[in-house]
């Protein structure tokens, strides 16, 4: 969803939800889960400028 603001500057809201991630926590711990979720935050957060947020919604879902 892209629009342009009142400033005529554009904003964009992603959602992303890691499919299958219960199966990381079942079959390797939970432990190796927290860390695939920081690696995702690392990867997802390297393209983003210093105005943007990212932010953990909860359990595997990001925004």
């Amino acid at each position: 969803m892209v629009g342009v603001g009142k400033y005529n500057q554009e904003h964009i809201l992603a959602y992303i939800d890691l499919d299958q991630f219960k199966i990381v926590n079942d079959t390797c711990s939970n432990q190796a889960g927290d860390e695939l979720l920081r690696l995702v935050s690392i990867l997802l957060s390297s393209g983003y400028r210093k105005a943007d947020i990212l932010a953990r919604i909860g359990g595997d879902e990001f925004g």
